[in-house]
């Protein structure tokens, strides 16, 4: 979901707000560094202007 605020202190309560609601929703999900973790898990971010590019900007290839 993308979000437009005008100020920057309506911005930061609005991504606390929702980072607080996901973690309740999330609290049972097992941790990120868990063998058992399977994904899913999810952070709400605020960005001052545009947001920043992808990175890496091309995808990696192993050999």
């Amino acid at each position: 979901m993308i979000a437009l605020h005008y100020h920057d202190e309506a911005a930061i309560a609005a991504m606390r707000r929702a980072n607080r609601l996901l973690e309740r929703l999330q609290r049972h999900r097992p941790p990120v560094d868990s063998a058992a973790y399977t994904g899913g898990r999810f952070r709400a971010f605020s960005f001052s202007g545009l947001p920043p590019t992808r990175f890496p900007a091309r995808r990696p290839e192993y050999s």
